[in-house]
């Protein structure tokens, strides 16, 4: 059931400022602003401590609402470029400006999925625009303290431990550096993550601003990558670098267009003038 709470109430009525509150259980400031907006529900330990700060009974700062019926649930969405959706899918949902955006939830994992909701009833197009139905299973302003994020770096994990620490949860999508700009030129996410090769990192930050009107974007490099080829153990195949790779005796899995790294191996190509095809 959904959870509601009278903790801005309660801490006002003593007294009390967020960070002084914050400070008494061992929490940030932004825990207890994420607490009192419903966009985060503490732990046991946290709530005894909450109870224990302002002299109440937790029942007196929490209570369950009565769900909503089935058909007060639905809500219109919207699903990234390229995802398919089918009536049951379960998806997360985020909400960016006016939108409320739904992405999809991999099932290639053991534990179960985080879900917010199930489609409820999805276009036959499978254009985006198109938009579907959601049967969401929480309030429909527990999303806008979400942050939507396109990308396909394993270190967007640091992001994430950061972003929890000011009171909001992250949603993360993969796609390659491409069409993580696309989805923010679209409006449908928040950030972009995005490789740019070391070779001409300036000429590619200019191409993003381009692609952006006046200060529309703001770009911050977090990580750095070091790259090179995988080879079979012993290298039994000899490959020094790149120029091996028009041998006829090699092939390489490469990355699709878009991608950061494919983006790197087009510029060392281009400057040893070792054309695509050859590859």
């Amino acid at each position: 059931m959904p959870v509601r709470n009278q903790l801005a109430a309660l801490r006002k009525k003593r007294g009390l400022g967020a960070a002084e509150v914050a400070q008494q259980i061992g929490v940030s400031r932004q825990t207890i602003y994420a607490i009192e907006a419903g966009s985060y529900v503490p732990n046991t330990l946290v709530a005894l401590r909450l109870a224990q700060s302002l002299e109440v009974g937790i029942e007196e700062i929490f209570q369950l609402e009565e769900e909503a019926s089935s058909e007060a649930n639905l809500q219109e969405a919207v699903t990234l470029p390229g995802d398919e959706n089918s009536d049951g899918s379960l998806v997360q949902l985020c909400q960016v400006d006016e939108k409320l955006i739904a992405i999809h939830t991999s099932m290639e994992q053991w534990t179960l999925p985080n879900v917010d909701a199930m489609i409820q009833s999805a276009p036959d197009s499978a254009a985006q625009s198109d938009g579907i139905q959601v049967r969401s299973y929480r309030e429909a302003g527990e999303y806008s303290r979400r942050l939507l994020i396109a990308g396909c770096d394993p270190a967007i994990s640091i992001v994430q431990r950061y972003v929890q620490k000011e009171g909001f949860e992250t949603v993360i999508v993969g796609r390659n550096s491409r069409q993580s700009l696309e989805l923010l030129k679209q409006g449908l996410i928040h950030v972009a993550g995005v490789h740019h090769p070391e070779l001409n990192r300036e000429a590619h930050l200019a191409a993003i601003h381009q692609q952006f009107p006046g200060d529309a974007v703001v770009v911050f490099s977090y990580a750095v990558w070091e790259q090179g080829l995988v080879v079979a153990r012993g290298n039994p195949k000899a490959i020094a670098g790149i120029r091996d790779l028009s041998r006829p005796d090699i092939r390489i899995v490469n990355r699709e267009p878009g991608a950061g790294s494919r983006t790197l191996l087009d510029g060392f190509l281009a400057d040893i003038n070792l054309p695509v095809s050859r590859v």
